[in-house]
């Protein structure tokens, strides 16, 4: 992420128990089968694999498609004024 310009030293996992419980968007990687139910006004699963253990270059791809994702939510979400 630092490559580019995205600092998340801070960051770290969170349990879905520190989840607000009135949320308006939520984003699963690859849940398809066995994901928690989080109540929300649009729920998306976006189908990636999980990079870890895998090349430099495969957690790139994997940082790209999100990056293409996101735009593209933020331009939907934007058009229904949520």
């Amino acid at each position: 992420m630092e490559e580019v310009g995205v600092d998340i030293r801070t960051q770290y996992p969170k349990t879905l128990k520190s989840i607000p419980e009135n949320i308006d968007i939520v984003i699963t990687m690859g849940c398809i089968k066995g994901c928690p139910v989080v109540n929300s006004k649009i729920e998306e699963d976006w189908g990636l694999d999980d990079p870890a253990g895998q090349s430099l270059d495969e957690f790139r791809r994997v940082r790209d498609i999100i990056e293409e994702k996101v735009i593209d939510l933020v331009k939907r979400v934007s058009q229904k004024n949520i």
